[in-house]
């Protein structure tokens, strides 16, 4: 009985999962607000990024301006009526087993069960007397140097992915060595675009352009190692929010908000870049 209500639970949730998979999109309009960008609205929306842009596939990402006409996906509620159905089919699979049991069980031979029950006392202070040496032998010498053993090198490791920003502890998933160039927010820069990161937003301190492959968009990051009196003394908190067509793998491309000509002086230079948690 049991098999059958697994194979049925194992089922439905396999059917359940088809039809997700299955569940059409559709989209709804949306007029863009000044400031708006696929990032942002896939955040404030709860919308898949990469879906949202093939929605707006003939939109440019950074061209997206106050009045323009987007689609937003959303999901249909087609799915919401079969993981309905599915799960009054498992309870009725459960009520069903349930049920089963208590008839197997008030059928079970009343004068053997009567025979068990009466053996049991009997069997009890034997079992006692065979547990109790065990149970002590086997407990004092216990956990607790293990415990102790266990937890330095674990206190240890935690450590080691801490760093101190402004006098504030931060844990960072890696630490990277990195080459850095610098850019700024001159015209000849930056392209057709103008001053904006990828997301269409303006360039400020703290803006660094990444490969994507390897450092994913929207990361934090603490960089220092750099010698350039323009940039915070001994590190900033950045955020990976642009992309270069010279930036690739291990190299990064931090904005400065001075003049091109002090921005040249930056040069090509060895950072440490920690990847935050």
């Amino acid at each position: 009985m049991r098999k059958k209500t697994i194979l049925k639970l194992t089922t439905a949730l396999l059917g359940l999962n088809l039809v997700f998979q299955m569940m059409p999109v559709y989209a709804e309009p949306y007029t863009a607000q000044e400031g708006d960008t696929f990032y942002t609205l896939a955040k404030k929306h709860q919308i898949d990024l990469d879906e949202l842009m093939k929605a707006n596939a003939n939109i440019d990402p950074l061209n997206i301006y106050g009045g323009l006409k987007l689609e937003l996906p959303k999901k249909t509620l087609q799915g919401l009526a079969v993981e309905s159905e599915n799960a009054e089919l498992i309870e009725a699979d459960r009520d069903k087993d349930a049920s089963a049991a208590d008839k197997a069980e008030a059928s079970e031979d009343k004068p053997a069960k009567a025979a068990k029950e009466a053996a049991a006392p009997a069997a009890m202070p034997q079992t006692e007397e065979k547990a109790k040496p065990q149970t002590e032998e086997k407990a004092k010498p216990a956990s607790k140097p293990q415990t102790e053993e266990k937890a330095k090198p674990v206190a240890a490791t935690a450590k080691k992915n801490v760093i101190t920003v402004s006098g504030k502890e931060m844990t960072y998933k890696k630490k990277v060595n990195m080459k850095a160039t610098a850019y700024t927010a001159h015209a000849s820069e930056n392209g057709k675009w103008g001053a904006v990161d990828y997301f269409g937003n303006p360039l400020k301190l703290g803006t660094v352009a990444v490969d994507p492959k390897a450092i994913p968009l929207g990361t934090k990051l603490f960089i220092t190692g750099y010698q350039f009196k323009h940039l915070p003394q001994g590190g900033f908190i950045a955020e990976a929010r642009d992309i270069g067509g010279a930036i690739n793998g291990n190299k990064i491309d931090i904005f400065v908000p001075v003049s091109k000509q002090i921005g040249s002086t930056f040069g090509i230079q060895n950072v440490e870049v920690y990847i935050m948690s």
